[in-house]
């Protein structure tokens, strides 16, 4: 008969194995924060270490979109902020702005969100054989890390899945022994404790891991084009074919639903997107500007808008803004690009290509 010490002894062995395979290496975070970080001026010490501790979470942002485009393979599709500063502005040599969440998009026809939590529930089935982080919480119990859930707190449209994944972290999140007991009401063990303690500093180099959770979205009921681009993705997770909405449908998108939209008296609210658009719009200068200008009378169309509101739109709220980028470009997101750019270049970079579209004059 196995002593309850033999089985905690034997959670502890598995989990240290899996946690090794898993949470990213000091030095591949360190290599990515070089190369994102090559042409910038150089960092200030608590600059770096601010770029490495953000990229912790961009790594497990490049993991999930991995896992998800390898399990649904043509069933799924991604788009929005991470894939556009981590996949393309950050190829480009450009200075990339740092987001924490995951936009997917369901390619086939689903009716409501129960059918897709289904098609989640075999993800996670597949994951758990490939991936058993199980943290121990006593002597026969664990909790599952690394796995999709639903994510009721930010569940606020009818179709969006809103999905989250604990992960271990460094830096960000809740202490593991908090963490259980948040979600799982157990009060872990001093002896527990410290044995996994011991483990965490001899893995992570840290006393006492946090875990924190991933976000990612799926929307589905959504037509937007899509097409497969092969990819090196960052952290030396190699080259994956992923289906990706058009990235000039995207600079389109931004444009006439971002940039290009009446906020009225509510501008002050949608400040902080905006100046997100206008960092991401530094992309139009690698882009197909005639299939932008294409997507642009397609969105135009749809949202039975003229160009010349566009135009006073995007005047309107580049005005707007400019007064408060300077600011804005302090916060830890934008660590690189205030390295790069000043707030003058980057609207400038934005309004000359606006012009060659004919949305600015």
């Amino acid at each position: 008969m196995r002593k309850k010490s033999d089985d905690e002894k034997s959670f502890l062995t598995e989990f240290k194995k899996e946690i090794m395979r898993i949470v990213p290496d000091i030095k591949i975070l360190e290599k990515e924060a070089e190369r994102i970080s090559d042409n910038i001026q150089v960092l200030s010490d608590d600059e770096r270490q601010t770029l490495i501790q953000s990229l912790e979470r961009v790594y497990y942002i490049i993991f999930i979109l991995k896992e998800l485009t390898e399990f649904f393979k043509e069933k799924i599709s991604f788009g929005g902020g991470s894939i556009l500063n981590y996949l393309f502005i950050s190829s480009k040599d450009e200075a990339p702005r740092f987001t924490y969440d995951l936009d997917a998009n369901w390619n086939l026809n689903v009716s409501n969100k129960r059918e897709l939590l289904e098609e989640i529930v075999v993800f996670n089935a597949a994951l758990s054989e490939r991936y058993k982080v199980r943290l121990p919480v006593d002597e026969r119990r664990y909790l599952d890390l690394y796995q999709a859930e639903y994510d009721i707190e930010k569940d606020y449209f009818p179709d969006i899945l809103s999905l989250r994944m604990p992960v271990l972290m460094r830096w960000s999140g809740l202490e593991f022994y908090r963490y259980v007991r948040s979600v799982a009401n157990i009060n872990m063990s001093f002896n527990l404790i410290r044995r996994l303690r011991k483990i965490f500093e001899e893995v992570l180099k840290i006393r006492d891991a946090k875990i924190d959770y991933i976000r990612f979205e799926i929307s589905f009921k959504k037509d937007m084009p899509y097409k497969s681009y092969e990819i090196q993705l960052p952290f030396e997770f190699g080259r994956e074919k992923i289906n990706i909405t058009v990235i000039e449908y995207q600079m389109a998108s931004k444009i006439i639903e971002k940039l290009g939209k009446d906020y009225g008296d509510k501008i002050d609210l949608a400040a902080h997107d905006i100046i997100k658009t206008i960092l991401d719009l530094r992309y139009l200068r690698y882009c197909d500007l005639n299939e932008v200008a294409r997507y642009i009378d397609v969105l135009s169309e749809k949202y039975n808008v003229k160009k010349g509101e566009i135009m006073k739109n995007i005047v309107r709220n580049i005005r707007y803004v400019e007064k408060y980028l300077d600011e804005y470009m302090k916060k830890q997101y934008y660590i690189l690009i205030r390295r790069k750019y000043s707030s003058r270049e980057i609207i400038s970079i934005v309004k000359s290509m606006l012009k060659t579209l004919g949305l600015f004059s």
